[in-house]
């Protein structure tokens, strides 16, 4: 699919990233940054799905504490208790009557199981599965070197904070009725909910203007 615009963005190292964020890769050209330090409570370990209650956050435990100022690739993650174990049961209990969780659920459980050791490659991994549901090409590539002080006239630079990145369209969610649409989730509430057509809505919000 080509990209609606030239403009780069870079974006810090996601673990299941939301909706919002994967709109960015139709937009433009997304590079992960490789060169930076961890930074704590980002969506680098943590993301938030749906339930019946309303949004759930998730993290990824590491090892030797949060590891905030460690390069990025060498952050470790802890298996002390079983995570994984809990996010499965967290995506069963809340998505088990989605229209596509059993279409994706198996993929995912085979993803998971393989106890990585580093955050950087479980997110790596993870992040090229979801662009292969997406039908996204050049899913992963990667700052070359840090660089501080960014052209923020060809790229937007959302390593500090995703918080301004919006998109205007929902889509249906098995949790959605009479609550509200829950924006800001991981995209796996997209692709549970909406499986083939998801890039439909992710494309969608560029063609009514998205800014």
């Amino acid at each position: 699919m080509d990209k609606i615009n030239n403009i780069e963005y870079i974006l810090p190292c996601h673990f299941l990233a939301s909706v919002e964020i994967y709109t960015l890769y139709y937009a433009g050209s997304c590079l992960w940054e490789a060169h930076e330090n961890y930074q704590k409570r980002s969506i680098r370990n943590r993301t938030r799905f749906n339930s019946d209650q309303g949004p759930v956050g998730f993290s990824i435990p590491l090892k030797g504490g949060k590891n905030n100022q460690m390069p990025i690739k060498e952050v470790q993650i802890s298996y002390d208790e079983d995570w994984v174990k809990s996010l499965k049961h967290l995506l069963q209990t809340n998505y088990g009557s989605s229209p596509y969780y059993e279409h994706y659920f198996e993929d995912f459980c085979v993803l998971f199981g393989s106890n990585m050791k580093f955050l950087w490659d479980l997110n790596k991994n993870t992040h090229i599965w979801i662009c292969s549901k997406l039908d996204i090409s050049s899913p992963f590539k990667i700052t070359e070197k840090w660089n501080k002080n960014i052209n923020l006239s060809t790229v937007q630079d959302f390593r500090t904070s995703v918080k301004s990145i919006q998109t205007t369209k929902s889509y249906p969610q098995l949790h959605g009725n009479g609550m509200g649409f829950n924006a800001n989730l991981s995209v796996l509430d997209l692709l549970f909910n909406c499986g083939p057509e998801s890039h439909i809505y992710l494309t969608s919000p560029y063609k009514d203007g998205y800014q």
